[in-house]
């Protein structure tokens, strides 16, 4: 009985051990006034982007789904944004969370979005850590540093006229004013 006591407890240390490590090792969430992590985006029309290809671009990675309903009203709004700043250096990439069987669905809704759209399932977008909420995006300044993050706490609509002025034009005035 204490030997199958003992190796028991063993196997809970071990197991401790390969969880604690892990902990340690993993990739470092996206912090404000930082550099974004490294990932990799595979939009649907074959392009890919990583950090260093967005340079010198104001970026929204915006994380979505199509049953989420702030996420889908969000979408026309970001579309006009995107036309009214098409001579800007803005980039707005629409990542769906959506499964493999939603991903037609995602694809009917996101129609009317003339941006740049990708599926996380054929992207490497770990760097940004587990979207457990939506809406979420990412913005990116010129350096590829993270200037503001859009999350259900500041906003549960998702992106709207206000936020995109406030958040992201003043980093294309500025982008725009770099030599």
């Amino acid at each position: 009985m204490v030997g199958k006591c003992l190796m028991a407890l063993q196997r809970w240390i071990v197991m401790g051990l390969i969880v604690c490590n892990c902990l340690g090792t993993a990739a470092a969430l996206p912090t404000l006034g930082q550099r974004v992590p490294d990932f990799e985006i595979r939009t649907v029309d074959g392009q890919h982007f990583k950090p260093r290809d967005l340079l010198e671009q104001v970026v929204v990675i915006n994380f979505w789904a199509s049953w989420c309903e702030p996420c889908r009203q969000e979408l026309a709004e970001l579309e006009r944004y995107r036309q009214q700043h098409a001579e800007r250096t803005l980039r707005i990439i629409l990542v769906s969370l959506d499964s493999a069987q939603d991903q037609a669905i995602a694809g009917q809704l996101s129609q009317g979005f003339h941006g740049d759209k990708a599926f996380a399932s054929d992207s490497h977008v770990n760097g940004f850590g587990r979207i457990t909420t939506l809406p979420r995006a990412y913005v990116l300044d010129g350096s590829g540093t993270l200037s503001f993050v859009l999350t259900p706490r500041n906003s549960n609509r998702g992106w709207t006229v206000e936020l995109l002025e406030h958040h992201i034009t003043p980093l294309l005035v500025s982008q725009a004013s770099r030599p």
